[in-house]
């Protein structure tokens, strides 16, 4: 399977309250509950606990190793609830997809959504559970109303909302070249299924069509974050390993060789680099880097100093927090001394 995600803090929201884990065969959704104390709190404990629960189960039937999953997200939520005075009564939503071959299994709670696109087809396969649901099901309200109800942003159920939960749990048969959307309400609040199934179909790469719904969704005003995961199940059957023609073994030595030289360069470059940044606050000299590569930071602070970067003009404090490069890190003590005496004068 393929497999891209994206997330946006949006327009108006000052934090992101929405956190995303996408390693296949696991796909997480979580939306900390809007309005409620430590949202983002609750949406980081909820997916990871989720995450960790389900990725080390073996050999289990998959839906109950998923009800196992948001159970103890919910239990775990529950709990740094309690702990916390600042995070009492903090919630999140979560959407969940365990890929099993060509099946999908999955968990949700809450108002983020999962989505099926198949051929023309697009299709909303989660159940949404908020008031304004609850209202179209009793036929109270159209879908239409739905959108602009007063109270469209009221939950029902949610991990951390009660000690008991219950999730909603099932499977889905898939056929090669299905999509799965997973989506926050910042989204499917904003832009309609149409619009949704639109970009994705008229953008073929993953991340560009999760670039564009982000996007998209701006574009009407982004009132909330926006967090989206595309998955794809790939055609065809198991990967046919190829022979290799002798002939090509020399280009395979050559081009191994070649990327020797360009990691062995690359290591003498990042150990000659240096940098100013901030560090807790204060501002530092980075010998390598300002990046990071498969979770790995490629620099390392060298010193910290006493200057405070709240103290410095807000254009150093802008350049700072996108890294200054330096040539040298005599040149980088020198560039903090002229700070500190700048602060004492």
């Amino acid at each position: 399977m393929k497999y891209a995600s994206a997330t946006d803090v949006g327009l108006v929201r000052q934090e992101n309250e929405d956190y995303l884990i996408a390693k296949a065969p696991i796909f997480i959704l979580a939306d900390g509950m809007g309005g409620h104390k430590a949202g983002d709190v609750a949406s980081k404990i909820a997916a990871q606990t989720a995450f960790k629960v389900a990725s080390a189960a073996t050999g289990e039937d998959k839906l109950a190793v998923l009800k196992k999953a948001v159970e103890a997200a919910n239990k775990k939520v529950v709990e740094k609830s309690l702990q916390v005075k600042a995070q009492n009564g903090m919630g999140s939503t979560l959407t969940m997809v365990l890929i099993e071959g060509l099946r999908a299994h999955i968990a949700n709670i809450g108002d983020s959504r999962t989505y099926l696109l198949r051929g023309g087809k697009f299709r909303q396969i989660t159940e949404d559970h908020s008031l304004v649901a609850q209202m179209v099901k009793e036929g109270k309200i159209t879908d239409k109303e739905a959108r602009k109800h007063p109270y469209r942003n009221v939950i029902t159920r949610a991990v951390g909302s009660e000690p008991n939960i219950h999730v909603d749990l099932f499977s889905h048969e898939l056929l090669p070249a299905d999509r799965l959307l997973l989506a926050s309400d910042g989204l499917t609040g904003v832009l309609k299924d149409s619009q949704i199934k639109k970009i994705i179909v008229e953008n073929g790469e993953l991340n560009q069509a999760c670039e564009q719904l982000i996007k998209a969704a701006n574009a009407k005003g982004g009132p909330d974050n926006i967090s989206v995961i595309l998955v794809e199940i790939e055609k065809g059957g198991p990967v046919q390993k190829k022979k290799t023609p002798k002939y090509k073994f020399l280009g395979a030595v050559l081009g191994l060789v070649a990327l020797t030289t360009l990691l062995l360069a690359g290591v003498y470059l990042n150990k000659n680099s240096y940098y100013l940044g901030a560090n807790k606050r204060k501002v530092a000299l980075y010998r390598g880097w300002p990046y990071q590569v498969l979770g790995f930071n490629l620099s390392k602070v060298k010193y910290t100093s006493d200057v405070a970067i709240e103290k410095l003009d807000p254009a150093m404090k802008r350049r700072l927090r996108r890294s200054i490069n330096v040539k040298s890190q005599k040149d980088g003590l020198e560039a903090i001394r002229d700070m500190e005496e700048e602060e004492l004068n």
